[in-house]
């Protein structure tokens, strides 16, 4: 939960080395935006390498002038090998 990865990001700091962002698509609709894009990263934490690929949603809302994530959702891809 968001707790536990707050939690183990304070005790195991993690240092992105590459960060890709592709097929970005942005559909708004009145006060509603939803962005999705094909995410690639790799990153260190304690001294392990981590290399991550996902598909990535976010619902975005806008509200008396202020943009807010509604709802964010990250699914990893498994690449063939």
């Amino acid at each position: 939960n968001k707790e536990e990865i707050l939690a183990g990001l304070r005790h195991h700091s993690m240092r992105f080395t590459t960060f890709e962002v592709n097929d970005v698509l942005v559909r708004t609709k009145g006060f509603v935006g939803i962005f999705t894009a094909d995410v690639r990263s790799v990153a260190v934490r304690d001294g392990v390498e981590i290399k991550t690929h996902a598909r990535q949603l976010a619902i975005l809302t806008k509200e008396n002038e202020r943009i807010t994530i509604s709802h964010f959702q990250s699914t990893n891809v498994v690449d063939p090998e």
